[in-house]
């Protein structure tokens, strides 16, 4: 007696084309979520480190990039982040001389850091109570810990995009 069996490999060979759609798509999704995870992370190391955000565009473009990635080409986003906030994280400790129209000395009298004296042309600010017209900045390390957390977290975060696809067989 022969027993005969037979195998239809098109329901299978109709799935693989149907990973070989989805899972392109699965792993950006993924590198997008990371994406979107990397500016969450970088906000929180920020408050972490207590940056607060003067001029409005610091935290503002993180929370639009957590939930909208930059993308920068095909299957590669990136975060985008102020100018002065890599000045925040990057720059050396000194001290930095409070002259009329540099930003620093603006930010310095919203804070209250630092109060004008005088009345004129030209009144004078100092930081109370010395009589000093400088203040002493330092850097605030923030990238590098958000970084750190990003590069933990990468394989997990587009694993689960691409599990998630092929969980669903190919489909959509």
């Amino acid at each position: 007696m022969v027993i005969a069996i037979k195998i239809d490999t098109r329901n299978v060979m109709n799935m693989l084309k149907g990973y070989q759609k989805t899972l392109p798509k699965a792993a950006d999704r993924g590198i997008q979520n990371l994406t979107k995870f990397a500016a969450k992370t970088l906000a929180d190391q920020a408050r972490g480190q207590r940056i607060r955000s003067w001029k409005g565009e610091f935290y503002g473009t993180l929370k639009q990039q957590q939930s909208r990635p930059i993308k920068l080409g095909k299957y590669s986003y990136g975060v985008s982040i102020p100018e002065y906030a890599m000045a925040l994280d990057k720059m050396q400790s000194h001290w930095v001389a409070l002259k009329r129209g540099r930003a620093i000395r603006q930010w310095a009298l919203d804070r209250g850091i630092a109060v004008t004296v005088g009345t004129g042309f030209r009144p004078e600010v100092t930081i109370y109570p010395f009589r000093t017209t400088s203040i002493f900045v330092h850097r605030h390390p923030f990238i590098d810990k958000a970084t750190k957390i990003v590069n933990q977290k990468t394989k997990k975060i587009v694993e689960k995009e691409i599990n998630k696809s092929i969980r669903r067989k190919g489909k959509r």
